[in-house]
């Protein structure tokens, strides 16, 4: 793979793992998650079940989505460049949800999706096919949102760093993170001995089990 490639992979694992990453938080912010979207997006659900087509459509369709506390492990993340601004990303996720009684149901799920890039490498998803595979066999709860989170704080200042982007890096940085994180509340901190994370996530999944 050459370098422009690599610098383009590290920018499409940045949004893979935002992308899961806004739907296990608080305090969501459905502009941030437009941001790493296509105006021609399309989402499908299983190949056939149409869930958003174009960026008002995403909106609307990111907007109505029930409040559940789960959780998206990414455990396969294939990256395939196709033409000179396309590339496929293929992932194999591993999806939990509380359901009602605290019962952990989910699914294996496979996304097929196409990543187009602008000319400063920086990624879009341009098509997400969402096909749920079999059951998820772990029925003990794992969060992921902190993963997912870091993941892509990482991945993303990589992408910048690779990219000779300072000024982002700048941005990036300033207010722990805040410009970057999707939600106003538990940002990330930049600390010398490593990055610490907000607990709102916790508190959320801890009130779910009590009641």
């Amino acid at each position: 793979m050459n370098v422009r490639e690599k610098i383009r992979e590290h920018a499409a694992r940045d949004i893979a793992h935002r992308w899961f990453a806004y739907f296990e938080g608080e305090n969501k912010d459905i502009n941030k998650q437009l941001e790493i979207l296509s105006e021609d997006i399309k989402i499908l659900h299983a190949s056939s079940h149409l869930l958003a087509d174009g960026k008002d459509s995403a909106a609307e369709w990111v907007a109505n989505i029930p409040e559940e506390v789960d959780s998206h492990f990414i455990k396969e993340f294939i990256y395939n460049p196709l033409s000179e601004d396309l590339a496929e990303v293929r992932m194999k996720v591993a999806y939990q949800v509380i359901q009602a009684g605290n019962q952990v149901g989910g699914a294996i799920i496979h996304y097929q999706t196409l990543v187009t890039f602008t000319g400063d490498n920086s990624a879009l998803f341009t098509f997400i096919n969402k096909t749920p595979a079999e059951h998820n066999p772990n029925k003990v709860f794992a969060d992921s949102y902190q993963e997912n989170r870091v993941h892509s704080f990482v991945y993303r200042w990589v992408y910048l760093r690779e990219n000779f982007n300072l000024e982002e890096i700048k941005e990036l940085l300033v207010k722990d993170g805040q410009p970057f994180i999707f939600a106003e509340g538990g940002g990330i901190k930049v600390m010398k001995g490593g990055l610490i994370l907000g607990d709102s996530y916790q508190t959320k999944y801890n009130m779910a089990t009590m009641k």
